[in-house]
């Protein structure tokens, strides 16, 4: 679980709308699919926890912004000491937030459930648009 004061300081320092497409509601569903689906396939989730607020934090913009990812990955690694994780842990969500965006299938069964998370938490903004 995340501890209280990494979520302040990400919901402190996050650049665009706390409320648009990319903001916690958005992370707020890629939680909760990713919780879900660990549930059912044993995906650690730690690292699913963690991936659903760190992977779009760093974003520019809520179009095109190619670099959001490796940038939500530099903090996750500035922020490690907070966060309650191995070392193996750690380069897994690295992993997962840097490549969540470029299309990529493969991976550990943790990053791939951090992706489909993603993408199932994005069709369903769709569908609500």
């Amino acid at each position: 679980m995340l501890r209280p004061t990494v979520i302040r300081k990400i919901l402190n320092g996050y650049r665009l709308s706390l409320h648009g497409i990319h903001g916690v509601s958005h992370w707020g569903r890629v939680w909760e699919i990713g919780r879900r689906i660990a549930a059912h396939n044993g995906a650690d989730l730690a690292v699913v926890e963690c991936f659903s607020v760190f992977h779009d934090y760093r974003r520019e913009n809520d179009t095109a912004d190619p670099e959001h990812g490796k940038r939500g990955a530099d903090l996750a690694e500035e922020l490690s000491s907070e966060l309650d994780l191995s070392g193996r842990q750690l380069e897994e969500l690295r992993y997962a937030c840097a490549n969540h965006a470029n299309g990529l299938v493969e991976g550990s069964l943790t990053i791939r459930t951090c992706w489909d998370a993603t993408e199932q938490a994005r069709i369903y903004s769709t569908v609500l648009a």
